[in-house]
């Protein structure tokens, strides 16, 4: 996802060039010319804007979606904010003022905050929106830091969305963010764990991608380690999230630090002597045989 704030479109200011219209980024916010990235031109102007608008779209969504997976984002809301010229921080506020966040899907984290002025500069926007019952709720759970579904670490406290709710979550800015993960990396318990790959594999926005990408994505949402890709050097063939000396086969498996971080007994999933990655399931259905049969799947059950 590219930066919002950054997306422009505008009319070519080259003299020989006056009929043609740009949708371009610009890194610099107009202040280097050289730190501009040319989407593409457009002869006509109507044109120019229907992409700009249908990628913010996409990029509110995107955004929507990275805090809260769960969440649906219909057109009008799309249109209205575009229409109203709110930019992405406000866009995204706006939603969760409107549609609750489910605090039931964080995971209390280890970790202390500092004092406010310390605090408050490990922040970024976009702020979630939550009830004054929400805020109760995880004041008494005892934990200051969460992990969110989609691997991002929030604190919470009183802060404005632009809308009637007092109290938010707030996310961590990366520095911040992988301070924590430092801290729960090797703690963050095998029942959480799994529980976070279930709740993964159940999501709707998941069922089209393969059952190895979601668990590598999770991954390394929950450690914060980026894992490297590689390719079939014979017929080009992408193993996302593939590496080592098995490339070749490994597109029915995870890294082997992926099995290890969730306790796999196999980072093949084997079931009856085939591999899980292999079966014609869908995500819930993994998931649920996951769940069903853990004792075949991970060294260290969880009692869930």
């Amino acid at each position: 996802m590219s930066n919002f704030e950054t997306l422009r479109f505008r009319q070519s200011t080259d003299i020989l060039t006056p009929n043609i219209w740009y949708v371009y980024h610009d890194y610099a916010n107009g202040t280097d010319i050289n730190a501009t990235h040319l989407i593409n031109g457009f002869s006509k102007k109507a044109e120019a804007e229907q992409l700009y608008r249908s990628m913010l779209m996409d990029e509110i969504t995107d955004a929507i979606q990275q805090l809260d997976h769960t969440q649906d984002v219909n057109s009008e809301f799309l249109e209205l904010c575009l229409d109203d010229e709110l930019g992405l921080i406000s866009s995204v506020e706006s939603f969760f003022s409107d549609c609750s966040f489910d605090i039931s899907q964080l995971t209390p984290l280890k970790g202390s905050v500092s004092e406010f002025h310390t605090e408050v500069c490990k922040l970024c926007r976009p702020y979630i929106a939550i009830s004054n019952t929400d805020q109760e709720k995880l004041f008494k759970e005892k934990a200051d830091y969460y992990l969110t579904p989609t691997g991002q670490i929030v604190t919470f406290g009183k802060a404005s969305t632009g809308g009637n709710a007092e109290f938010a979550l707030m996310p961590l800015n990366s520095v911040a963010a992988s301070k924590i993960r430092d801290i729960n990396f090797k703690k963050l318990n095998f029942e959480d764990k799994f529980k976070l790959l279930i709740e993964s594999l159940s999501n709707q926005k998941n069922q089209s991608a393969p059952l190895y990408e979601v668990i590598s994505k999770l991954y390394e949402a929950l450690s914060g380690n980026e894992l490297v890709r590689d390719t079939d050097p014979e017929n080009g063939e992408d193993y996302s999230y593939k590496r080592g000396d098995d490339v070749y086969c490994s597109s029915h498996a995870v890294h082997q630090e992926v099995s290890v971080y969730f306790d796999f007994k196999s980072k093949y999933l084997q079931i009856n002597e085939q591999s899980l990655f292999l079966m014609e399931l869908s995500n819930i259905q993994a998931g649920e045989l996951l769940n069903s049969n853990k004792i075949i799947f991970f060294n260290s059950p969880p009692v869930i």
